[in-house]
């Protein structure tokens, strides 16, 4: 096992933590006893490697906490951020299908601890269970959706407008019905997946926050606007580049630190 110093294997998973997996979330006491006796834990640090690309595929993975980001590669030898894998979904699904190596390099953003189900245990519990599979098949036609989409919208050519799509792509909901943006990743990775310096990155979020369209709130982004960030994001909207607290005939806000 690569990295096995700074890796802790852990003891098999509980039931009650596979049952939070969107995969798994449908299957009764019995089934998820069974996987779980076959599923160990690893633990990874911030900028860990989870998944090399090229690498075979061994294992079908589930993210039980933290956030990981999935790389590629531009033929600059750049890094391309395709997108975000946030806990309660599973990853390396296709090389247990087809059997080919890894398309993507996956990396943490946060520390994470990841699921590993085995190739074998993998295709016996895909194939025995139909109601799985089709649930499979919902989320890959769901991905594959969002993927479009993604791309669409990191196809507009203002480099700003590619960091408000990747933010607007982020919101959620909260209990209190608030629209916020959680545990939101740093700059680098923003700027990874924006195809953007991160300077670029640093003075979108500030122009957000002197637009009052967003606000840092411990830990997260609470989204003010949210109607103005998906304009923004789509291109339909430009903040002006004078600090907020200047149009108005006021002090300069201070800038902001970002994660």
């Amino acid at each position: 096992m690569s990295d096995s110093h700074r890796h802790r294997a852990a003891n098999q998973i509980s039931v009650e933590v596979l049952r939070r997996q969107r995969l798994l979330s449908s299957l009764d006491d019995n089934a998820l006893s069974d996987i779980a006796a076959h599923v160990r834990t690893r633990q990874f640090k911030r900028r860990d490697v989870v998944v090399n690309r090229g690498a075979p595929g061994t294992a079908l993975m589930f993210l039980l906490s933290g956030r990981l980001q999935q790389i590629s590669f531009n033929e600059d030898g750049r890094e391309v951020g395709l997108g975000f894998i946030e806990p309660g979904e599973y990853f390396g699904l296709l090389s247990i299908i087809d059997g080919h190596p890894q398309t993507v390099s996956i990396v943490t953003v946060t520390d994470a601890l990841v699921g590993f189900l085995d190739r074998d245990h993998a295709e016996r519990f895909l194939l025995r269970s139909v109601e799985v599979t089709y649930l499979l098949l919902c989320q890959l036609c769901e991905s594959i959706r969002q993927g479009f989409d993604d791309r669409s919208k990191l196809g507009v050519t203002s480099a700003r407008a590619r960091v408000y799509a990747v933010l607007a792509s982020m919101i959620t909901m909260s209990r209190d019905g608030i629209a916020t943006i959680e545990k939101p990743p740093n700059q680098r990775a923003i700027a990874i997946t924006a195809t953007v310096s991160r300077e670029t990155v640093s003075r979108a979020l500030n122009l957000l926050v002197d637009n009052q369209i967003i606000r840092k709130d411990r830990g997260r982004y609470l989204v003010l606007d949210e109607q103005a960030l998906h304009r923004a994001a789509r291109g339909e909207l430009e903040f002006n580049d004078l600090r907020a607290g200047e149009t108005r005939g006021e002090e300069p806000a201070t800038e902001v630190v970002w994660f």
